[in-house]
C-alpha cells in the first residue's frame, strides 16, 4: 500500500475551513500513482486550499472524499462503516431490519446519518451508486443510488458494531 498527501494528488476543498467541499482533483497525478501502486491510501478527510492550505470536510468527512474520487475517476464505489449497511432503526439498541438498496433521499431522510449527508448529496449530484457495508463480507450491505427502497431481515438478530 502507498500513502499519498492529498497535494500529490491535487485534492482541492474550497469553504469553511472545518467543513469544506471537494472542488478539483489532479486526475493524471492520482492515474500515475495508481499504476505504480495498486493499492493507494488516500487521507479521508481533507482537502487543501489553492494557496495550499489544509480544508478539513466536516464530520464523515473520509465519505465525501470516497464519493468524489469515485466519481471523478469514474470507479466503484464502497464505503466500510461500523454497521452492516443501512438499517431502518439502529439496530444496536433493538432488531432492526436492514436496507437491501435504497435511493439517495431515503438515506438523506433517516435520522441517524450512517453517511455524510455532503456524500450522499453529491453522489445523487453525479448518479453515482454506492454500497454501504461493514468489514465482515458475510452481509451484502446496502446499495444506494436512484432505486426503490428494500427492507430485509438478516439472519443475525442485531448487527456487529
Amino acid at each position: 500500500a502507498h500513502p499519498v498527501k492529498v497535494a500529490d494528488i491535487g485534492l482541492h476543498a474550497s469553504g469553511h475551513p472545518l467543513d469544506a467541499d471537494l472542488v478539483s482533483l489532479d486526475i493524471p497525478a492520482l492515474q500515475a500513482i495508481l499504476q505504480r501502486a495498486p493499492i493507494t491510501l488516500v487521507p479521508g478527510f481533507v482537502g487543501i486550499s489553492h494557496s495550499g492550505t489544509k480544508r478539513l470536510l466536516g464530520r464523515g468527512g473520509s465519505d465525501l472524499t470516497a464519493v468524489f474520487l469515485a466519481a471523478e475517476l469514474d470507479a466503484r464505489c464502497e464505503l466500510i462503516q461500523s454497521i452492516q449497511g443501512v438499517y431502518e432503526v439502529d439496530p444496536a439498541h433493538t432488531r432492526a431490519a436492514r436496507f437491501s438498496q435504497m435511493h439517495w433521499d431515503d438515506l438523506l431522510d433517516l435520522e441517524n446519518e450512517v453517511v455524510q449527508g455532503k456524500a450522499v448529496r453529491l453522489a445523487k449530484q453525479r448518479g453515482l451508486g454506492f454500497l454501504v457495508r461493514g468489514v465482515s463480507s458475510s452481509t451484502p450491505g446496502t446499495m444506494v443510488g436512484d432505486m426503490t427502497a428494500k427492507l430485509v431481515q438478516d439472519e443475525a438478530p442485531n448487527a456487529t458494531l
